[in-house]
Order: structure tokens, then C-alpha cells, then sequence
């Protein structure tokens, strides 16, 4: 992991992204959804929208 996390920066840099911190939470972010992605409930199905989807119709 500590190979992984020293790539952060080098992603920020390459993307023009001003912050180390949103490339480090982005990954992590998409850690989780591909864990949960399996997941199968009985009583209710799990839906991934991004964030500018649930904008657009007034979710948030």
C-alpha cells in the first residue's frame, strides 16, 4: 500500500489536480463501491449515481 499511496502525487501532478488529498480519497472512494458492488440484499438492490447525477435532478 505504501508503493500505491506514494503515486498520488504523481497522479495530482499529471491531472493538474491541486490537491494530493482529492486524488487519495477518489481512489479510496472507488475501493468501496468496488467492494459493495457484489453485494446482493433480498430487500433492496444497491445503485451507484455520481454525484452531478443526483444534482442534476435535485437530490442533493
Amino acid at each position: 500500500m505504501d508503493n500505491l499511496t506514494k503515486l498520488f502525487p504523481d497522479v495530482a501532478d499529471a491531472r493538474s489536480i491541486e490537491s494530493v488529498a482529492i486524488v487519495e480519497k477518489d481512489y479510496y472512494i472507488v475501493e468501496l463501491l468496488r467492494f459493495l458492488q457484489p453485494l446482493a440484499f433480498d430487500t433492496h438492490q444497491l445503485v451507484f449515481a455520481g454525484e452531478r447525477h443526483c444534482q442534476k435532478r435535485g437530490s442533493l
